[in-house]
């Protein structure tokens, strides 16, 4: 389904289309998500044109599609744009990297808070 990666390695696949606004505003996320993952991930994205039949099946639900494999294994999935990078990677299993989640709410204006 993808590029052979290093054994041990996560790869996470972004199934998409150019002509989908829903994978359009995904796009912002995505990009923040590829930011902030770590070294032993590697990312991939496939437009829907160049999907192989295998792909096709995969995003049966619809696009955007996440996949997370791990030794060319599907290990999980999730369908639909989301707003942030941690919260791709909260749905695939993934560290979320919480300390760039607290700073950009900084950032924004949001007041951050623990709780003790």
């Amino acid at each position: 389904m993808v590029k052979q990666s290093k054994k041990g390695k996560v790869v996470v696949v972004l199934l998409w289309s150019a002509s989908c606004p829903h994978c359009q505003h995904n796009m912002k996320a995505w990009k923040e998500f590829k930011k902030m993952k770590g070294g032993n991930v590697e990312t991939e994205e496939v437009e829907s044109a160049q999907m192989t039949p295998e792909q096709q099946q995969v995003a049966s639900d619809g696009v955007p599609t996440m996949v997370k494999m791990k030794d060319g294994q599907v290990e999980s999935k999730i369908t639909g744009a989301k707003e942030t990078g941690a919260e791709i990677a909260s749905g695939l299993g993934l560290q979320s990297g919480k300390g760039r989640r607290r700073k950009s709410a900084r950032r924004h204006g949001t007041r951050v808070t623990r709780r003790r």
